[in-house]
């Protein structure tokens, strides 16, 4: 499963020519919906996200209602830099 999202993330930036860069340090499923992401493919890396932190030691972000993440931990999942370099926002 998470194969198939790698590959379908991977297609989805493909398909444009500009660097995503975001300017939020937290992220939720309608920021990635906004870069081009569908619906479930957003909540699902947030979803990810989410379970990367908790085993992490972050457990704050094992409760369901908990749908803001930090953008580093979103483009740990995808695999590509959400933030520009020396962002302090």
């Amino acid at each position: 499963m998470l194969n198939k999202l790698l590959e379908a993330c991977s297609a989805l930036l493909s398909t444009y020519d500009e660097v995503f860069t975001m300017e939020k340090e937290f992220v939720d499923y309608k920021d990635l919906r906004r870069l081009g992401f569908g619906d479930n493919q957003a909540r699902r890396i947030i979803r990810m996200a989410k379970k990367k932190l908790v085993e992490k030691g972050y457990a704050f972000y094992n409760g369901k209602r908990v749908g803001l993440v930090p953008a580093q931990a979103v483009a740990e999942v995808i695999g590509i830099p959400l933030t520009q370099e020396g962002d302090n926002k």
